[in-house]
């Protein structure tokens, strides 16, 4: 199937997606006729946890659960069931009207809105963190799905279980537990997405003192010990978590080049999607495991419909990426081939981030002691054999 045939599948979907699920009828034999049809559904990569057990504990009626029904197929129908299953952008916004998200979608009005800014003095050191240690519990996915859907480049690491047929090995799950979250559930990841702007003094959704990064990486998780799918857990509480990080500029990451920065050219359009075979471990992108000290706080995902039930863990210690390599993901297009792009507009894809919204009370808590914070450069590069943290400036009176 050629890109160009892709896209205008994904173009198509996109639009159905959001209403109701894919559905691709398989011929099978059946009782009273000769040639009867079954029905297989098949939900977003981000999804694909949807065919797990009910669990005792889910408010969902296990009825209204949808059934998997596995089907030996090739591995070229595998590919193009996930290219019709990818949803070509999510639908019904655009980040320069990011103000207007509320006309739409209601929940973008809440009171617990993000990203937020995070201010000096503002976080509160929680020392329960400490007791109860975060977990990530990545595995190495055998392949990866990039997308390029117009507004992010997303990545959707595949299970290490999924072979030629539609079934996950679901012992070999990418999870996260622990530490600001619900005790005793595990989140598992369904999609990595990346947000940038069209220079280093902007990009990043989150902020420090009203200063951005010129990148900021989220791994969003949904809550497999309470629901089925992410599409499941999306508005329901306690249904999501992000664990998050800053992009500083500095040196070269290898990780970021053989896996990501070598896909980028076949992914220039919105609607593009490569399947690249480099094993992949989400933790890769991560600080060490001595450098994790993070900041957390209750709020939304940064896009539409924008529910409140997600917590986000905001990593300290930033990603460091080259300037050649922050520069290759400002040459994505948000437009199709074969069409343009917005009068007026390069038609770059950049600055695909939401404004800050006010924090309303809520309590940022800390996993290490404020006291220790110092004041490192948001834009300036850092030195090839140190990696700073990135901190709050502590005012003394």
């Amino acid at each position: 199937m050629s890109p160009d045939i892709v896209g205008h599948m994904n173009n198509y979907i996109s639009h159905l997606s959001h209403k109701v699920p894919v559905m691709l009828q398989m011929r099978s034999p059946s009782s009273g006729s000769k040639h009867g049809h079954r029905t297989a559904k098949f939900h977003h990569p981000a999804h694909r946890g949807a065919h797990r057990p009910a669990l005792k504990h889910s408010s969902r009626p296990p009825h209204s659960r949808a059934r998997l029904i596995s089907f030996p197929f090739s591995r070229k129908m595998i590919c193009m069931v996930r290219t019709v299953c990818l949803r070509d952008g999510d639908d019904g916004f655009i980040y320069d009207r990011a103000t207007e998200w509320g006309k739409d979608f209601p929940a973008a009005n809440g009171t617990r809105q993000s990203p937020i800014d995070f201010m000096s003095g503002g976080a509160q050191y929680d020392t329960a963190l400490a007791k109860s240690p975060l977990t990530l519990n990545y595995c190495t996915s055998r392949e990866t799905d990039i997308l390029n859907n117009g507004q992010n480049l997303i990545m959707y690491p595949k299970s290490k279980g999924a072979e030629t047929s539609v079934r996950f090995d679901m012992a070999q799950r990418s999870t996260i537990s622990g530490g600001p979250l619900p005790f005793g559930h595990e989140f598992e990841l369904a999609e990595i997405r990346f947000h940038w702007g069209s220079s280093n003094s902007r990009g990043s959704e989150h902020r420090v003192n009203g200063k951005a990064f010129p990148m900021e990486v989220q791994f969003i998780h949904w809550n497999a010990s309470l629901y089925s799918s992410m599409e499941d857990a999306c508005g329901k509480p306690d249904g999501t978590a992000a664990v998050c990080l800053f992009v500083q500029i500095g040196r070269e990451n290898a990780t970021v080049k053989s896996l990501i920065s070598d896909s980028l050219c076949d992914v220039i359009f919105k609607g593009r999607q490569k399947t690249t075979n480099t094993p992949f471990n989400p933790v890769c992108l991560l600080p060490d495991p001595d450098l994790r000290d993070y900041w957390s706080y209750e709020g939304s995902l940064t896009f539409p419909p924008c529910h409140e039930n997600t917590t986000w863990i905001m990593f300290r210690y930033p990603l460091l990426v080259s300037p050649g390599q922050i520069e290759e993901f400002r040459r994505l297009l948000c437009y199709s081939k074969g069409d343009s792009p917005v009068k007026g507009s390069t038609g770059h894809l950049v600055d695909n981030f939401r404004p800050v919204q006010p924090l309303n009370g809520r309590v940022v808590r800390a996993s290490f002691p404020v006291e220790i914070l110092y004041t490192v450069t948001l834009h300036g590069k850092v030195p090839r054999d140190r990696l700073q943290p990135v901190n709050f400036e502590i005012q003394h009176d």
